[in-house]
């Protein structure tokens, strides 16, 4: 029997792994229980990588790391001379995002990131071209052939644009760099993601920065076609805006097909 693939959610996986969170916490025994489930291999577990590039960096710090992210370009010239066709030029030109200012992992999350990685956890993400990523070997493994890997990748890019489609997800950060872009010709050219950066509610690119992270989990988690995701998220504090919240999940279920259960409900359904 294969194992169920699940994908915790950070208000999950931090007690599920840390010995001493996991007995202080009120569903305990439902975690013992799923911890128990992961070390036998009945679950195989994962979680989304913008807990380490993005929801890492601290609050207060997040609108500067977006505006402090700078394009950079790399041109390319070869030239070459042929007998037949004569001389010719192949020019590139590569276009990237520095990130090289993030500012690390934040030293509570280290020894959490060890232990979940010594249990079996692997990252999965979203299919952003240019953006953060983790290392590559702490990703969950390619796909074993272009077709599976673009089936995924479909999957994932369809439910992030159902979710902003739908105001939810990544759509508060992008309206948020939309306005901060309006008559500012230094920022025409700029990803509204990273021009959000330069909007002046430095506390409303914090919540929406959030909030892009719970729209990337499940948008990845539906894009690997996991089984459950689980979460003690219901979105109460950003209400209806987020893509976790209760009256969401109705939704969530007839038209991706998705089980999000908490912790007690994951023990229950592995029982």
């Amino acid at each position: 029997m294969n194992p169920i693939q699940v994908t915790f959610d950070s208000n999950v996986w931090e007690s599920l792994v840390d010995l001493e969170r996991l007995a202080a916490h009120p569903e305990a025994m439902s975690l013992g229980v799923v911890r128990k489930a992961i070390e036998d291999g009945q679950i195989s577990p994962y979680f989304s990588d913008t807990l380490i590039t993005l929801e890492a960096i601290r609050k207060t710090e997040r609108a500067d790391f977006l505006s402090g992210t700078r394009v950079t370009t790399t041109r390319t010239e070869v030239f070459e001379e042929s007998p037949t066709t004569g001389a010719s030029a192949r020019i590139s030109l590569e276009i990237a995002a520095d990130f090289s200012h993030h500012p690390g992992q934040h030293e509570i999350l280290i020894p959490l990131l060890s232990k979940a990685i010594d249990l079996g956890f692997k990252f999965i993400g979203t299919s952003r071209v240019g953006w953060l990523r983790a290392p590559d070997g702490m990703y969950k493994p390619q796909e074993s052939n272009n077709h599976l890997l673009g089936y995924r990748i479909d999957r994932t890019c369809n439910a992030g644009r159902a979710f902003s489609e739908r105001g939810l997800g990544e759509a508060h950060l992008r309206r948020l760099g939309d306005e901060a872009k309006e008559g500012r010709e230094e920022l025409r050219f700029v990803s509204p993601f990273i021009a959000a950066g330069s909007h002046p509610d430095q506390r409303a690119v914090a919540r929406a920065i959030a909030e892009l992270a719970d729209g990337d989990a499940l948008a990845a988690h539906y894009g690997h076609d996991h089984d459950v995701f689980c979460t003690l998220d219901f979105g109460r504090g950003a209400g209806r805006s987020s893509v976790l919240h209760i009256d969401h999940r109705a939704w969530l279920r007839a038209e991706f097909g998705m089980s999000i259960f908490t912790p007690s409900e994951l023990a229950q359904h592995i029982s």
